[in-house]
């Protein structure tokens, strides 16, 4: 389980087999945890943090797969419902090991969502899963953004009550925020370098200041704005829904 030094295979190496393993596998967290997200960009790492809403099927479907044969079974860790894809993932494999990630969220589907969206929900869970590789593709983020977008002239009333979609949603959005943020950031930091760079020689002092001044001025889009809004009402939706609270003040 989590904090454990050795791995599994190591641990069923050290203890007589006549004594059964159950594992009690991390499936709730993203980073400072038992399985971090491989190579996680610190902009989402930042600010999306330990327990953010985290669908990983198929990296939960790998860790299964490599843990599984050295247990008689697990206990998953979990915090909350940040990590509601992952369980199903879990107890889907628990159950039958042999099932694919597809079918499992075909499954988890045409369960909990309506007969409206329930045809876009694995497409958009293997697509949030997608945009925290590595490198940060804009295009992908972006894409999934517009995806969900696609779905919500689609929604019900039903779904818009319906907490596993709405945090779908703001996943989509929270990571197309972060996108967006990043981008001004690094651009804005160019801007600031290269007023430093040619100030500098002739007055340092008010290179710096300026610097100051342009570092404390934030000139941001209307599209930050408009994803801004969408978060705050998509959070107060998941608090009303299901109690979940999030980084805002409301």
């Amino acid at each position: 389980g989590p904090h454990t030094r050795l791995s599994i295979q190591d641990v069923r190496k050290r203890i007589p087999n006549i004594y059964g393993i159950r594992s009690y596998p991390d499936i709730c967290h993203t980073t400072k945890c038992q399985f971090p997200v491989p190579s996680w960009h610190f902009a989402y790492g930042f600010t999306e943090a330990r327990e953010v809403i985290g669908p990983r099927p198929h990296h939960m479907k790998l860790i299964f797969n490599n843990t599984s044969p050295y247990t008689i079974g697990f206990s998953a860790y979990s915090d909350g419902i940040n990590d509601d894809v992952n369980k199903v993932i879990w107890s889907s494999l628990g159950w039958d090991s042999s099932l694919s990630v597809e079918s499992i969220l075909d499954d988890y589907s045409s369960y909990f969502f309506s007969s409206t969206i329930r045809k876009y929900i694995r497409e958009g869970i293997t697509m949030l899963e997608t945009n925290w590789d590595s490198i940060v593709n804009r295009d992908q983020v972006f894409d999934t953004y517009q995806y969900f977008n696609k779905i919500a002239i689609e929604e019900s009333v039903e779904d818009i009550s319906n907490w596993r979609y709405v945090q779908l949603v703001y996943r989509a959005s929270y990571d197309y925020f972060q996108m967006i943020r990043m981008n001004f950031a690094v651009k804005k930091e160019a801007i600031i370098i290269g007023n430093i760079k040619s100030l500098y020689k002739t007055s340092p002092i008010y290179a710096l200041e300026n610097a100051l001044y342009d570092i404390e001025t934030n000139e941001y889009s209307n599209v930050y704005f408009t994803v801004q809004r969408k978060l705050y009402v998509l959070a107060d939706r998941l608090y009303q829904t299901i109690r979940m609270q999030l980084s805002v003040n409301e």
